[in-house]
């Protein structure tokens, strides 16, 4: 019986004795049973004969063209059929792909590739393929960044892999034992046989290019876009003249080449010899917002510049990074906003400046200040501020202006509050009049934000940003008396992987060591844990040294419970690849019930925290009791270090007020007293009805208020003293 060899210098000298197959049952699986051996060969021989592949010359198909084929056939499939996938050059020089199905005692009496023959010369002129299909092999697989080659090769390996496992499984269920060298022949095994079916597909496709234009190819590696259309559009079906001016425009803006190829309009520009920027710019001017030339950050504009459009001249993907290609509308958007001298010109350049502009669209929207403004604050220094977003994320600031909402603005709204309820007569709000509102940015974290950011350059915003994430564990420390010691149930017992320990992070105080070990903020995410739907591991090797945090949320979907919400390493940078490896690996294995996990077990204890009085929501943010006008004070000079200058001589009332928060606060009281006066001794308040108008829709910019509920506040305040009571017992 022949077996398919190829001799690969990386392998195993025996090769040449026995074949592949053997050697690595002879070498690495510790194999001598003649067996298991030649079973496992005639395995392979029966794979390699249903996984064919030929080239087929224009001399061979007798005139009708090129083709590059492979077999799709399955082990155990039924069909009499044998399904074929092709790729055809014609004679007037169009790719076609497309399918032959051929009988398969046709491909056992005659052979694979006569058989093929045999079918293209029998059918009629442009008719060789019986139709088109998209699960085929494809020219994207010569693309650089295109995984599909490899994803193929891996997935052909693998099952071949799987059957000659079943050779030892079968023999494994006669002797009534597992082998434990299965596992070194499949470490072994799969590796050899992907580089094996990489060139095997690989080869074939590079033999039927090179019957292609080579000016064509060339092309389409440089706008990294690979299909059969594509190579269509630039030859023009044979028109030398049309041809020309169209690989011209291709390379002249290899990134929007894809927009080009397809559009009948932008064809037709190209086709008539017009000037393409300003054709390039008007089509990019629908549907997408570009930023105004005058700077102003809530003024935008429908339309893109030729002069934005021709920045782009000669960039292709090698220089400016496949993100370029993939986010055409994000890098006109940001080279529009660019001076023109700012613009990056190396690959590292440009990958510092797809990082630094991905970090400033977060930034933006909180600052108050324009794009314009920002982008000349950056002096176009993009490694530098690719380096600095690395350690510190701008999205992170979102957690700093959160952190001064709970501790300086939330406090005096809650005690405020309190004094309302304990005047009015008219007793609480009914329990289910209002409802909680979590809008994703609120007013005062707007304010908040815009107080953190005054008029500081973004490099000073973000070393303010990493001072506050160095020091939230000891201002948590410093304020904090409610609730230190919570603690909740762990999602699973710890994990190991790949040497790594997964360990779910149970306490408060776990949650503190965690963010002072790893310089972030996960400190503060107990009331996210033990009354939310959060759940916070911490990875780590074997010798105890932290890699990485991580904070998975759960989910409504039974397939996939958990999702990963963040996952940062030391000072929020990326977390490596086997820490995302193994953190992939225990949401698999828990989708799976490999790992089990008491989900009715961690709903009950979160739901008895909820109904806990001391479990009080607003208590839970704050950290400290917010009728406490001493720790108020002390919260908002611990946290003047992040204000402005002119705040450090101010009290809290006083910076409220300058601030308009305490406007806020008072539009909140207003509503508390309006709902009060509704609310009816004895009886629930009275439902409104669906063809009733909300009388407190318009009259904001958000359309539900985004700070605290106040009936949940107010009825949250009234247990504060009780709290505090048991508390002082607990502490004498």
């Amino acid at each position: 019986m022949a077996e398919y060899r190829y001799i690969d210098p990386n392998e195993p000298p025996d090769l040449e004795r026995y074949g592949r197959t053997e050697t690595i049952l002879r070498k690495y699986a510790g194999v001598t049973d003649p067996e298991i051996i030649e079973a496992a060969k005639q395995t392979e021989h029966d794979w390699r004969e249903r996984t064919r592949m030929a080239f087929i010359s224009d001399e061979e198909s007798g005139g009708r063209g090129t083709f590059a084929t492979m077999m799709n056939d399955r082990p155990g499939t039924p069909s009499e059929i044998c399904a074929i996938s092709v790729f055809h050059h014609t004679p007037e020089g169009r790719v076609r792909d497309g399918k032959v199905e051929i009988p398969r005692s046709i491909i056992a009496e005659k052979g694979y590739k006569n058989s093929l023959i045999e079918h293209i010369r029998a059918a009629s002129p442009g008719e060789e393929l019986d139709k088109r299909t998209w699960d085929t092999i494809d020219l994207e697989t010569l693309s650089p960044f295109s995984s599909t080659w490899a994803t193929r090769a891996a997935n052909r390996a693998f099952s071949l892999t799987c059957a000659i496992e079943d050779v030892f499984a079968e023999k494994n269920r006669r002797n009534g034992h597992v082998d434990k060298n299965l596992f070194r022949f499949r470490k072994a095994f799969q590796p050899m046989t992907v580089r094996f079916e990489h060139r095997r597909i690989r080869s074939l496709l590079f033999r039927f290019t090179a019957s292609l234009d080579p000016e064509a190819v060339k092309i389409m590696r440089q706008i990294a876009y690979f299909k059969p259309e594509v190579y269509n559009w630039l030859t023009a079906d044979g028109n030398a003249q049309t041809a020309m001016k169209r690989k011209q425009a291709a390379r002249s803006y290899p990134i929007l080449a894809s927009i080009m190829i397809g559009n009948k309009k932008l064809t037709n520009v190209i086709d008539q010899g017009q000037p393409l920027a300003p054709a390039l710019a008007e089509h990019f001017s629908y549907g997408t917002m570009f930023y105004s030339p005058d700077g102003l950050n809530d003024s935008y504009r429908n339309s893109c510049s030729d002069k934005t459009i021709k920045r782009l001249n000669g960039v292709h993907w090698q220089r400016a990074g496949r993100l370029a290609v993939m986010q055409t509308e994000n890098v006109l958007r940001w080279i529009g906003a660019t001076p023109k001298n700012w613009m990056p010109h190396s690959r590292k350049d440009w990958a510092a400046f797809h990082v630094t502009q991905e970090n400033l669209d977060s930034y933006v929207p909180f600052s108050g200040k324009s794009r314009a403004d920002i982008t000349r604050e950056t002096r176009g220094e993009w490694q530098k501020m690719a380096a600095v977003f690395a350690d510190n994320p701008a999205m992170t600031l979102r957690d700093m202006a959160n952190d001064l909402y709970k501790r300086l603005f939330l406090p005096t709204l809650a005690e405020r509050y309190s004094r309302a309820i304990e005047e009015a007569d008219s007793g609480k709000p009914g329990k289910n009049e209002i409802h909680a509102s979590m809008d994703p940015i609120s007013q005062a974290e707007k304010i908040i934000m815009k107080e953190i950011v005054g008029d500081k350059s973004i490099l000073k915003v973000m070393d303010l940003n990493a001072r506050w994430h160095r020091g939230i564990a000891h201002l948590d420390e410093q304020l904090c008396t409610v609730l230190r010691d919570e603690n909740w149930p762990a999602l699973s017992d710890p994990q190991t992987h790949q040497g790594l320990l997964i360990r779910p992070l149970t306490m408060a105080q776990e949650l503190r060591s965690e963010g002072a070990r790893m310089n972030h903020c996960v400190g503060g995410y107990t009331s996210s844990c033990a009354y939310g739907n959060s759940h916070i591991l911490s990875i780590a090797e074997a010798d105890g040294k932290a890699l990485s945090t991580v904070e998975l949320q759960e989910t409504n979907d039974p397939k996939n419970p958990l999702k990963i919400r963040q996952h940062y390493g030391y000072r929020n940078t990326p977390p490596g690849p086997h820490a995302d490896k193994a953190i992939k690996w225990y949401m698999n294995q828990i989708r799976k019930g490999e790992i089990a996990v008491d989900w009715e077990h961690i709903e009950k204890t979160r739901r008895s925290a909820k109904s806990n009085k001391s479990g009080n929501r607003i208590l839970r943010q704050i950290g400290f009791d917010p009728r406490d006008g001493a720790r108020r004070e002390m919260a908002f000079e611990a946290y003047k270090e992040f204000l402005p200058k002119s705040a450090r001589d101010m009290n809290l009332d006083t910076w409220l007020k300058k601030t308009g928060l305490d406007d806020i606060i008072e539009q909140r009281i207003e509503k508390l007293h309006a709902s009060i006066s509704k609310s009816r001794p004895a009886t629930q308040p009275k439902k409104q009805r669906r063809d009733e108008p909300d009388a407190n829709f318009g009259r904001e910019p958000l359309r539900r208020a985004p700070e605290q509920d106040p009936g949940l506040i107010a009825r949250g305040m009234e247990t504060v003293a009780e709290v505090f009571g048991r508390a002082a017992g607990a502490e004498r």
